[in-house]
């Protein structure tokens, strides 16, 4: 997908200029003072969900951001989960989905003891998805930066001809892709029936756009819209 993200850039700046409106800046993880400090994350980590790996419904997520966590030799993975409710926070997303660990661990050097070459191992590391979870879904899933990852067989979107590997670069005329957050704030407002309007570059970087209809973010069953939606 990083092919076509030069052209996504410039296809979304014309877009931006033919509307008159300036790209967003990209979100920050939390809220500046008075000052330009930053003050309290956008959640609490006590609102902070995390499931275990093959736990939860990461379907019903709709964009899902790739973080990991740790590589101090010294900490504990309950500590490294701490740091990660915390992550979510700032971010502002409610569910972690904790994927498999990797049970080897690299050895690195350390530093010298002497003459000799001090090695140890790696801490421990924590690869997680976490997303905002929203009320209503679209029957696609796209990563931090709005890339389609995942269609739903039975929606909207599938019949629309999206396709994992597409780049969406404009939600509903406006909120462009450089702002990613601004997926989350915007569709946190919605509710099912609603229409969204989306501006994508498809597998040959051709710029299409789609309406598609939110529908209940429950009616998503493992790779499929459910027959009682």
């Amino acid at each position: 997908m990083t092919r076509h993200l030069p052209l996504a850039v410039a296809v979304a700046s014309t877009l931006l200029e033919i509307l008159g409106c300036a790209p967003g800046p990209v979100a920050s993880t939390s809220t500046p003072g008075p000052h330009g400090a930053s003050t309290a994350p956008l959640l609490s980590p006590d609102e902070v969900q995390v499931f275990q790996p093959g736990q939860g419904a990461p379907e019903q997520c709709m964009r899902l951001i790739s973080v990991s966590v740790g590589g101090n030799p010294f900490a504990r993975v309950d500590e490294l989960q701490e740091a990660v409710r915390e992550k979510a926070a700032d971010l502002g997303t409610t569910h972690v989905f904790l994927l498999p660990q990797d049970e080897e661990r690299a050895i690195v050097t350390a530093g010298r003891e002497g003459a000799r070459l001090q090695q140890r191992e790696t801490g421990p590391e924590l690869f997680v998805r976490m997303c905002r979870h929203l009320p209503v879904h679209l029957g696609i899933q796209i990563s931090g930066t709005w890339e389609v990852e995942r269609v739903f067989a039975g929606t909207q979107a599938e019949a629309a001809g999206l396709r994992a590997g597409d780049q969406i670069v404009i939600l509903n005329q406006r909120h462009s892709f450089t702002d990613p957050a601004a997926w989350d704030r915007i569709l946190a407002r919605a509710r099912p029936g609603d229409r969204v309007d989306l501006e994508f570059l498809d597998g040959r970087g051709n710029l299409q756009r789609r309406a598609l209809e939110l529908f209940p973010s429950e009616c998503l069953s493992g790779s499929r819209l459910t027959d009682h939606c």
